[in-house]
């Protein structure tokens, strides 16, 4: 695991397994937030195997957990990022002094529509290292039992 110390390079994590690079672009927001999409650095696309990670972290006050689901934008294990030059060109979030807000020709606005919804940690993995083997049914339902006794 080797992690960026700035955002420059496109990148804010590196992971290897199964012979899998992937360069990730992490992002995180709340269920209820109203972002339609995340700012992408274009040296992403330039990575062998670049993708985004947008990390939905659902709080329940009562309880104290935090529940994790994702929204993941790539290719498939060990291939690159989908073109996002074709995207919208992000804007400066601050105006200058002029009140203009100028465009970062490095990044990219990629719609939250164009995220794939994987709603457990488990399938992640998946996407980002083809590790979709199908379990036997029986482990599965184990985790599955321990999973609604963790949440009672």
């Amino acid at each position: 695991m080797l992690r960026s110390e700035v955002d420059a390079s496109g990148y804010d994590i590196v992971f290897e397994c199964n012979g899998i690079l992937r360069h990730v672009q992490l992002k995180t927001s709340k269920p209820e937030a109203k972002a339609g999409g995340q700012k992408v650095n274009m040296a992403l696309a330039e990575k062998p195997s670049g993708c985004v990670v947008w990390v939905i972290r659902d709080e329940d006050r009562l309880t104290h957990r935090i529940r994790l689901s994702y929204l993941y934008f790539g290719g498939e294990a060990g291939e690159p990022l989908p073109p996002i030059a074709d995207f919208r060109v992000a804007k400066h979030p601050k105006a200058n002094t002029q009140g203009v807000k100028l465009e970062r020709a490095a990044l990219r606005v990629i719609p939250k529509g164009r995220f794939v919804r994987v709603p457990t940690t488990r399938e992640l993995i998946g996407h980002l290292f083809g590790l979709r083997a199908t379990p036997d049914e029986a482990i599965l339902q184990e985790i599955r039992s321990e999973e609604e006794a963790d949440d009672e």
